[in-house]
Order: structure tokens, then sequence, then C-alpha cells
């Protein structure tokens, strides 16, 4: 093999006569050629970066302290989990943020059923109003736009119209995105307003509409992922019903902050691709350093990917006009996710990878 694991990078070799044994230590047949790093070829690793559309609860609900006792509501942590990933990933992918209902004073209700107690309780317009237009639209660096417009604090007598305030954030998706890679992070902490199965309804919200949206998204693989902020019992199953719909299998509930921060950084990872599209052809393809986080990991076999830490080319260029391209697996992948780019005055498009490659060359 070109590689040795028995000396360093440096003295990488081959046989000068192909069928010849070579040995770098002195006992082969014939020479070895030894390979240096090239003189000016180095590749740019690029990948392709998601739009991630964060789609929160807003109702009253939110207002309730998390965990008991701080001092801080649901949508308090929330806001802060949220500055803290876009603060970590904003260079990697392209954010965008959505609410639920968008007015965020006034909301009010009248009660059309019973009367001492109110049974049923039919929310007003801005209680249950969903601007169909994005607060923030999915771009790169978008964390300074997104931490403006989520409000500081909200009232506690706001709705859930978690149908119309997800279609809102679908709709754009499928107007403005569906050709690059999408996924939604959908928090709630508690049911949709629909009248007849809470005390608190908005005309039009049923959950049977929601999970069709949700459905729907994912046939044009918009992946939904949903976040439970502290769910009870009886709605951790509608939860998993939506996530479910939405291609992600069952939701994440957390119950105290480092939960929710843990599980919204994790769906962030989970989209960062571990391929990368290298702008320079290698001149020796299996001559090539790869680095991730400054540990070196060696190629593999395609094969081995789902198994072994390494490296694989996915695409050469044959010819298609895609160049060349590498995978990484593993470790070598997870590491990669957590770091995916260097963060600069202005993010690239696509976003250059944090991974070393080093293209090694014979006879200079």
């Amino acid at each position: 093999p070109p590689r040795s694991t028995l000396f360093p990078y440096t003295t990488l070799f081959r046989s000068s006569a192909p069928g010849n044994f070579c040995d770098p230590t002195g006992g082969g047949t014939v020479a070895c050629a030894v390979a240096d790093p090239c003189a000016t070829l180095n590749p740019a690793a690029t990948f392709e970066a998601p739009n991630i559309l964060f789609i929160l609860d807003k109702s009253g609900s939110m207002t309730i302290e998390f965990p008991s006792g701080s001092g801080d509501t649901r949508w308090d942590v929330l806001n802060d989990v949220v500055d803290a990933v876009l603060l970590k990933f904003e260079d990697d992918a392209k954010f965008g943020a959505d609410w639920f209902p968008t007015a965020n004073a006034g909301c009010g209700s009248s009660c059309i059923s019973g009367d001492s107690p109110c049974t049923q309780l039919l929310g007003d317009a801005e209680s249950c109003g969903v601007d169909m237009a994005l607060e923030v639209e999915p771009k790169f660096g978008a964390r300074a736009d997104i931490v403006v417009a989520l409000p500081n604090s909200i009232p506690g007598t706001c709705f859930t119209p978690a149908e119309s305030g997800y279609r809102a954030g679908r709709d754009w998706i499928l107007a403005n995105t569906l050709a690059e890679p999408n996924a939604i992070i959908f928090v709630m902490d508690g049911k949709i307003a629909e009248i007849g199965q809470d005390r608190s309804g908005c005309t039009d919200e049923t959950k049977a509409d929601l999970l069709a949206d949700i459905a729907q998204a994912e046939t044009f693989f918009v992946d939904t992922y949903v976040v439970g902020i502290r769910p009870t019992a009886s709605f951790v199953d509608d939860l998993d019903e939506y996530a479910a719909a939405g291609g992600t299998t069952a939701a994440i509930n957390a119950d105290d902050p480092a939960e929710l921060d843990t599980a919204i950084e994790g769906i962030i990872q989970a989209q960062i691709p571990c391929g990368l599209e290298l702008d320079v052809a290698p001149p020796e393809p299996d001559v090539v350093r790869v680095q991730v986080d400054g540990t070196e990991y060696l190629q593999i076999p395609a094969a081995d990917c789902a198994t072994d830490d390494g490296w694989y080319y996915s695409d050469m260029d044959d010819g298609d006009g895609d160049g060349w391209q590498l995978q990484l697996c593993g470790t070598a992948c997870s590491e990669f996710k957590a770091n995916p780019s260097n963060p600069g005055p202005q993010p690239a498009d696509p976003p250059v990878s944090t991974t070393n490659i080093d293209y090694f060359c014979f006879g200079q």
C-alpha cells in the first residue's frame, strides 16, 4: 500500500518499479519513491449547507418556569438555547425562525361553551393568529437577526395555533428551497389548540391537519424534528406522531435546559453532511493525508464506512461534472460535525470545511 503506519506521513512511498517489492528501510529489491507535500496543490474542501428552520411554540404555557423555581420561563430558556446553537453553527447552515402565534401582546379569548366554569375558550385573532411570512428567512449568519426578532417576554394568555405556525414554515420551504437540503426543528410544550380537544381552541386548528402538513413536507424530503419541552404524559404520544409523520421516528423530549440544548444541537449536527467537495483534483489519489480536529484518518473501502473510522472517495472525476468528493466515516465524521467550518467575518457559501487535506506528490 502507499501508506504505512510504521512511518510518519513525510515518508509516504511506493515502489519505483511497479510489481516489485519496495521496503523503505532498505531491504527491498528496488528503491522506494518517496512522496513529499505537493508544492502548490492543496484543496479547499467545502460542504453543502442545509437550510434549518426553527418553528417555535410561543403559547401562554411557555411562560411556565423551567425548571420550577429557577425564575426563567420555558421561553427564556428556549431563547438562550437558540442563541447558543446559532453562535456555534451559524456559519455551517442557513438558519431561519418563526413562531406561533405571531402576536406578542393582547392575546384574548371568549367563552363559547359552559359558563361557570367555562369549558371551552375561543381564542381571538391575536391568540390564534399566524403571519404566513417568516419572521427570519433561512440564511447564513442569521444569529443576530433571529436573536433580535425573538420576543424577550411573552404574554401568558396566547393559544397554540401549531398547524398554522407549521404550515407557514413548510410553505416557505416548498416555495423557495426545495432543491436544497432542508430540515424543520419544531418545538412545542403543549397540545394544539383544537376546539373540543382542549379548553383553549382556535378556529380551523386540528391535529389531523397538522399531521397532514408534516407528512406532505416529508414527501418532499423535508424532515421534521420534534422537540417537546417538559411535555405532559398525555402529550408525548402526539409529539411522537408528529415526528413519525416527519420521518424522524420519535420526538426528543427535554425535561431541563441542558437536555433542550443537547437535543437541538444534536439535531443540527445531524444535518451537517460528511461529504466534502474538493476544488482541486488530487495528483496522487492514494497518497493523501486527511486530518479532522488534529487526528489523521486513513483511506478505507466505501463498504466499511458504516463500521470503521476513516474516509473514502465518494466520487472521482469521471467526466460527470461532479469533480472529486470525499466522504468522512465514523469518528472522522462525528468529529467534523462538532466543528464543521471556521468562523469568519462573512460566512462562505458553500462553507469551507475545517478538515485539513494535504496532497502529496512523487518526484518533486
